[in-house]
């Protein structure tokens, strides 16, 4: 968690192939990974795909069989924190994951330079990881992997 520095189109649509590939398609910048069996990870990564009217994320759950792996993640890894693999390779976890994504919403990304600020990067994980301790006790919605449990490994 917090290491600042794959595929579906949006999780409620149906994730696509079941294939853990997560080199994303020309289109997308993108590939956000998330726990398929958390209520408010669903409602988040829901939000984000209605509002991706530019189609520049792909959103896969990390219980996907083979996911992490070919994401060069492991299965703790994704326990812990959301993961986004940006085009160019390079993974992001945490708070810089969540900035990326909501990057992809605007025409600038004003989340990532927001995050340079001398101490805002910090106050974000923090952050961050007092909602990844708590996503339990949040609001959400049925899980990704409730609705789709042939996409998601029994682990």
């Amino acid at each position: 968690m917090g290491e600042r520095e794959a595929a579906t189109r949006g999780p409620v649509p149906r994730a696509a192939a079941h294939t853990p590939d997560v080199e994303p398609p020309d289109a997308a910048k993108l590939v956000l990974i998330f726990d398929g069996t958390c209520d408010l990870c669903t409602a988040c990564v829901t939000a984000l795909y209605a509002l991706d009217w530019r189609r520049r994320m792909l959103f896969a759950p990390f219980q996907r069989p083979g996911l992490p792996e070919a994401a060069g993640l492991t299965y703790t890894q994704c326990e812990r924190s959301v993961w986004a693999i940006t085009r160019d390779g390079r993974r992001l976890s945490g708070a810089a994951a969540v900035s990326a994504a909501l990057d992809q919403l605007t025409v600038l990304p004003i989340f990532t330079w927001f995050a340079r600020l001398p101490g805002v990067a910090p106050l974000e994980e923090v952050a961050y990881a007092w909602v990844a301790r708590n996503r339990g006790r949040l609001p959400g919605v049925r899980p990704y992997c409730a609705d789709h449990p042939d996409d998601c490994a029994n682990r």
